[in-house]
């Protein structure tokens, strides 16, 4: 069947554009799609389901099911009020205070996700007296984040760093340097051509916060315990995460129903159906065809920003570490075998800069809780339009400085 491979890159398409005009988990697609190929294809039902990245699902359940404790019981937001709090009388300073919080805690653990969904709405509050520019405001912290994310402790850096062991490649700390090489002039260039639009207004009304209740400080001495098992003495995350995440359900009185509700399934399906799917194309014979296809358009001059600008494609209207990495990481190896100079690394780190150069679009997971969390529903408009054009532009930035210095995501 010469045909499948081609079909199943089709289909892949299919499922990204069904998914988002629909609304529906490309994850539970996905599995579909699979299940459909896999069994008329004769494989065996264990065949297909070979795919679950059971590794790395049990990875992002510990990871993830600690911090929906974290959030539940409000830890986290009550020591990002007590950090602002301190900035009070230096209004001028909290844009760079909540750049830190932002990357900072997504490097913790929480990842880019959670940490945005937290931030956003008391970032745009309290910055709603200081004459900075919401779009501003919504670019430094979901840009923060997205560097933190990337840190081997995180969601997303644990799948990158996931995917490339699969292949046989250890990328180490390589895509978190990368992230943050890339983002910081990205950045630069978003605060100057978005600066701020009122010098003079540099009010910032903060309340006092709480202080930290009995259950809210054992969280967090858990999860410094939890973070230094995993640096210092080389546990493993997921696990480790669980551990202290059963500590503190019986220790302390947070609610597991809420827990339950608060962990992302839906970001854990997805990421998990779209790896069996893509663990069918590779069986067809998709994934070779399309490095193929990608090695036709690209040089070693170009390699790296051609793959950025198909990662953020892919990302711009599906999701980075669900879609967008798990189907570009795997072309990689063959990619670099047959371009000189340019190695595996540099092009796994590529995608994921690309891939994360577009997530302050609307359409995207991080842009529509800037949308969701700005206070001024009249905005929100303007707002929508604004994120999408700097998305664009934001990945053509990238892949601009991915041209002119590849060495700088290589190994």
């Amino acid at each position: 069947m010469a045909y499948l491979p081609v079909v199943s890159l089709i289909l892949l398409a299919a499922i990204i554009a069904v998914g988002f005009v629909k609304n529906i988990n490309l994850g539970i697609l996905g599995l579909a799609v699979a299940g459909m190929i896999g069994l008329g294809t004769g494989m065996s039902p264990g065949e297909v389901v070979a795919g679950w990245p059971t590794q790395l699902f049990v990875l992002l359940l510990g990871v993830t099911y600690l911090f929906a404790i974290l959030r539940v019981n409000g830890s986290l937001q009550r020591i990002t009020e007590h950090v602002i709090w301190q900035f009070r009388g230096a209004p001028g300073l909290l844009l760079p205070v909540f750049f830190t919080l932002s990357f900072l805690l997504a490097a913790a653990g929480p990842g880019n996700i959670a940490v945005c969904a937290i931030l956003l709405p008391i970032a745009f509050s309290v910055m709603a007296g200081s004459g900075h520019n919401p779009l501003l405001v919504a670019a430094v912290v979901i840009i923060a984040s997205n560097m933190g994310g990337l840190s081997p402790l995180a969601p997303t850096g644990i799948i990158a760093v996931e995917l490339a062991r699969d292949l046989g490649v250890d990328i180490g700390y390589q895509v978190f340097y990368a992230i943050i090489v890339f983002n910081i002039p990205l950045l630069a260039g978003y605060c100057w051509v978005l600066r701020r639009r009122n010098a003079g207004a540099v009010t910032a009304d903060i309340a006092k916060p709480q202080p930290l209740q009995r259950d809210q400080v054992i969280s967090l001495l858990v999860l410094i315990g939890v973070v230094l098992a995993v640096l210092v003495g080389g546990l493993h995350i997921g696990l480790t995460a669980l551990v202290g995440a059963a500590l503190l359900l019986v220790v302390t009185a947070v609610s597991e129903r809420q827990v339950i509700e608060t962990v992302p399934w839906g970001t854990l399906i997805m990421i998990s159906g779209m790896a069996v799917y893509t663990h069918i194309l590779a069986a067809v014979g998709a994934i070779d065809l399309l490095s193929q296809f990608l090695g036709a358009l690209m040089g070693p001059a170009t390699a790296a920003s051609l793959l950025a600008v198909m990662g953020g494609l892919f990302s711009l209207v599906s999701s980075a570490s669900g879609v967008a990495m798990p189907t570009l990481f795997p072309t990689a190896p063959q990619l670099a075998a047959g371009l000189d100079g340019v190695s595996v690394e540099t092009l796994l780190a590529a995608i994921v800069v690309g891939s994360h150069a577009v997530t302050l679009s609307p359409i995207s997971t991080l842009g529509a809780l800037a949308l969701t969390a700005l206070p001024q529903s009249a905005q929100r408009r303007r707002l929508f339009g604004q994120l999408l054009v700097l998305a664009v532009a934001g990945l053509g930035f990238t892949a601009l400085l991915l041209w002119i210095m590849p060495w700088a995501v290589g190994s």
